[in-house]
């Protein structure tokens, strides 16, 4: 199993509205992600956790995903609510 954490970093006094906007993408998209909102550390940041069982599910995924008629929309409020950068990991389970 792998899980993809990516960090992001919320424009000043917008972290609810993304967080909001997230919940209610992922009731849209008819799959399930983890949302984390930073209590110490990074401000105004949320991590999303999505798993699968291996890279190609992963890459499949976000194939599919890109291909959306949603997909663009789903971008322009995502540059609307988040500064530029933040991360990208890929983990892969030990145990």
């Amino acid at each position: 199993m792998i899980v993809q954490r990516m960090n992001v970093n919320a424009k000043k006094g917008r972290i609810l509205e993304l967080i909001e906007f997230l919940k209610e993408d992922r009731k849209r998209g008819g799959y399930n992600y983890r949302l984390y909102q930073s209590n110490l550390g990074t401000f105004d940041q949320v991590s999303i956790e999505l798993e699968f069982d291996d890279l190609a599910a992963h890459e499949k995924f976000w194939a599919e995903w890109n291909a959306l008629p949603e997909t663009p929309a789903f971008f322009k409020k995502w540059d609307e609510l988040t500064k530029s950068g933040g991360t990208n990991e890929i983990w892969s389970l030990i145990e």
